[in-house]
């Protein structure tokens, strides 16, 4: 029983989308095969640092036992901004570097850094003799 009468007429569409007004959202579409707010490391696997076993972390290390090999495992040193050898900056630190810069033996490259520093050294001084 249908009594709307029958037209010619193409089906009508829903309107085309339009983007609202307002702020837009900060997050992106997650994936579908994303789970979650953390992102694992493919290809890196976890070792713990009290029993030396993959797979986990310390913080979820269910073992009662240390291992005393894991603490003493080599780790990447930290990276740090050397200058010179044991150069005193303003009285407040030293800084240690080793004897040539990123493992260059060049002496025209030590030389003038060994230069940069006597000329950083001279300015400074200047500058606290001008305050006094």
């Amino acid at each position: 029983m249908d009594t709307w009468p029958n037209m010619d007429i193409e089906d009508m569409l829903p309107p085309q989308y339009k983007k609202g007004p307002g702020k837009p959202k900060k997050l992106r579409f997650i994936e579908h095969d994303e789970s979650g707010s953390r992102m694992s490391r493919h290809g890196v696997a976890y070792r713990c640092t009290k029993c030396d076993k993959f797979g986990h972390n310390s913080r979820k290390c269910h073992s009662k036992e240390r291992d005393l090999n894991a603490l003493k495992r080599k780790r990447k040193t930290p990276r740090t901004k050397a200058f010179a050898n044991d150069v005193e900056i303003e009285g407040v630190s030293k800084i240690n570097a080793p004897e040539s810069v990123h493992g260059i033996n060049d002496p025209n490259l030590d030389a003038q850094l060994k230069e940069m520093m006597t000329y950083f050294e001279h300015t400074t001084d200047v500058a606290q003799i001008e305050k006094a």
